[in-house]
């Protein structure tokens, strides 16, 4: 993500701060529609979606930035895990499976 974003680029900028609302919108959409351990996940990545939107409107907002930089990319990482881990739980208890191979051995 850090790679994605370039100060100097602000089509690369503006791209890299749409993906990453979308992103962290869907963890705070996870953790606020029902109280789950997602919902203490999400309450520090709050306004991580308010910045990404800000950024997109705004590119330079994050020339010499790089505390909120990582701030943006450990909140795009924690609602990946989020995510992964959310589709793993379902898939355990549900009727459609989804062949993981190899991988499935680890979650016995």
């Amino acid at each position: 993500m850090i790679i994605i974003f370039d100060p100097k680029n602000p089509i690369r900028s503006r791209l890299f701060a749409l993906i990453g609302f979308l992103i962290t919108s869907m963890m705070i959409l996870l953790g606020g529609v029902w109280p789950s351990i997602y919902s203490l996940v999400a309450l520090p990545f709050l306004p991580s979606p308010f910045i990404f939107i800000f950024t997109v409107f705004k590119p330079k907002f994050m020339n010499g930035r790089l505390v909120t930089l990582i701030y943006l990319v450990l909140s795009v990482i924690a609602s990946v895990i989020c995510w992964i881990s959310e589709i793993i739980w379902l898939n355990k208890d549900s009727s459609f499976k989804i062949d993981w191979g190899w991988f499935s051995n680890i979650f016995k």
